[in-house]
């Protein structure tokens, strides 16, 4: 099937992307990316679950910067001028990084830091940007803190203090997430009528929700541009067969753009080879080259071509075993022998399990998304929402049969105790939940073969489908650990990097020094087994 090429709709730019791509150490997210968005209007970005959507936004938007092991290739333009520092679409965030601040507050905190208003004037200031944006109903709100609102004035407040500083173009990732029909349909007629003097683009799922908010489409699959579309021609005429497929079930027939055909089924479509210069950024990963997947031999040629590698001149080496007359050794060296054991043999790291195939994409989520309003027990955080959280132990304040039901209700299946009691199995399994035990000291640290094992176990029931909450006693020290290894082992993450995320979601997270200690030592063990 031939893919459709980006159909820009306007006659200025906005966004315009060539060949833009990227990866997390070996695994290529996006292969390259062709597209050119009109400066007006609202484009959709659509496409299967974990395409890359996210992760094209938040590359875009510079969120991955400084990550050791992301990579990105191609040119990316916004209005004609290439990205970098203060020339970046603006991404709104959707985590309540202080849920105690007021409307007002965060309102006020979106501007520049030299903007010198009395407290007078920031209201009279706020008031005129409601009405302006159509908000009014904000009105009433501007000095409740966020943690009081709805989920869908929450997300509203964060799309309003990005759109009144009106950059150059806005970023708002599935904002419709969780939100019954009736918020979402009036969330989406307010960003219908935002996007009449904001360039908007808005990744979405749900396909209805599509039509009644884009201009236009983009279809993202399999690691690119599949189609761009005005919204009317998108779901009536589509372009070729992938947005058929798509229109039709919500899924594409693609691998992923790594993906090599001898793990592929049987007639499934073999994605084509990856550019020089995804080539060229795989080679710059650290472990090199050997992760940089290699398909086929033309592949294995176009980077070849792309990182030269001198050849050394295999030369024929005779087996010719030497002839050795035995001589027996000098008593003084056998008393040695006896008294000095042989020193032990150096021994490479055993190679660990392959990690979690989303890993990397799940853990750019920390610190960035959660879920507005009150789910789960008290002390529930959601880290990635939907697959992993961190509470308190159910029934350490309130009764454990309540606990387990708002855990259940929130959509955990499985939960990772770490506390030295394990939880009685027979109330989980009325309450339709299971568990793993690694009993950990309070402030204490598991081995790092512990960890490992524990890590694997989370892996294989976050693949199998299961939603993981992982508790000690007040949720915050052992409990903080192991979802930093976790960040770490799975998420390509630095030790500090992962406890600053986190913390961004809970201040509390690891709380001793051995707990600190042991992340770097675990993630410097990891380094020792990969390279």
């Amino acid at each position: 099937m031939v893919v459709n090429p980006s159909e820009p709709c306007g006659h200025g730019t906005s966004l315009r992307l060539e060949g833009f791509g990227l990866a997390f150490g070996s695994r290529v997210i996006l292969a390259g990316c062709d597209l050119t968005l009109a400066d007006t209007g609202i484009d959709v970005l659509m496409g299967p679950v974990k395409t890359g959507k996210s992760s094209l936004m938040r590359s875009l938007a510079g969120q991955f910067d400084g990550h050791t092991i992301h990579r990105s290739w191609g040119q990316a333009w916004l209005r004609e001028q290439p990205l970098q520092a203060g020339c970046r679409p603006q991404l709104v965030a959707q985590i309540l990084r202080n849920p105690a601040r007021t409307v007002l507050d965060v309102l006020r905190e979106a501007q520049p830091a030299d903007v010198k208003r009395s407290g007078v004037q920031w209201r009279a200031w706020a008031l005129e940007c409601l009405e302006h944006h159509q908000a009014v109903k904000l009105v009433d709100l501007l000095d409740k803190p966020l943690m009081d609102l709805s989920s869908s004035q929450q997300r509203q407040v964060r799309v309003l203090a990005l759109a009144v500083t009106n950059p150059g173009m806005l970023f708002i990732d599935e904002p419709t997430y969780g939100l019954d029909a009736g918020d979402s349909a009036a969330l989406l007629e307010w960003l219908r009528h935002l996007g009449t003097g904001l360039k908007l683009m808005v990744s979405l799922h749900n396909q209805q929700q599509a039509r009644q908010l884009a201009d236009s489409v983009v279809l993202l699959g399999g690691g690119r541009v599949l189609a761009h579309q005005p919204t009317a021609a998108f779901f009536t005429q589509p372009a070729n067969d992938w947005v058929a497929q798509f229109l039709r079930s919500g899924s594409l027939d693609l691998p992923s753009p790594d993906a090599r055909p001898e793990d592929l089924d049987p007639g499934a479509p073999v994605p084509a080879p990856l550019p020089p210069a995804a080539l060229a950024a795989l080679a710059a990963t650290p472990g090199s080259p050997q992760q940089v997947p290699q398909r086929s031999g033309a592949i294995a040629e176009a980077a070849a071509g792309a990182m030269p590698v001198p050849q050394a001149t295999p030369v024929a080496v005779p087996d010719v075993k030497p002839a050795v007359t035995p001589v027996a050794p000098p008593v003084a060296a056998l008393e040695r022998a006896a008294l000095t054991p042989p020193p032990e043999p150096t021994r490479r790291p055993a190679m660990l399990p392959p990690t979690l195939p989303t890993g990397v994409e799940l853990a750019s989520m920390v610190g960035q998304v959660v879920l507005g309003g009150r789910q789960g027990p008290r002390g529930f955080r959601w880290i990635v929402p939907g697959v992993l959280a961190g509470c308190p132990q159910p029934g350490a304040v309130a009764p454990i049969e309540y606990d387990l039901d708002l855990l259940g209700a929130a959509g955990i299946t499985h939960l990772i105790t770490l506390t030295e009691l394990d939880l009685p199995q027979d109330l989980l399994r009325i309450h339709g939940l299971a568990n793993t035990h690694l009993p950990i000291f309070d402030r204490k640290a598991p081995s790092t073969g512990q960890m490992q094992m524990l890590l694997v176990r989370m892996q294989r029931l976050i693949q199998s489908g299961e939603v993981l909450a992982v508790h000690c006693l007040a949720g915050l020290g052992r409990t903080g650990l192991v979802l930093a290894a976790w960040l770490v082992r799975d998420g390509g993450l630095s030790a500090a990097t992962a406890m600053e995320r986190l913390r961004r979601i809970e201040p509390a997270y690891v709380q001793s020094q051995e707990q600190e200690t042991f992340l770097q030592h675990f993630e410097d063990d990891l380094m020792r087994r990969l390279l």
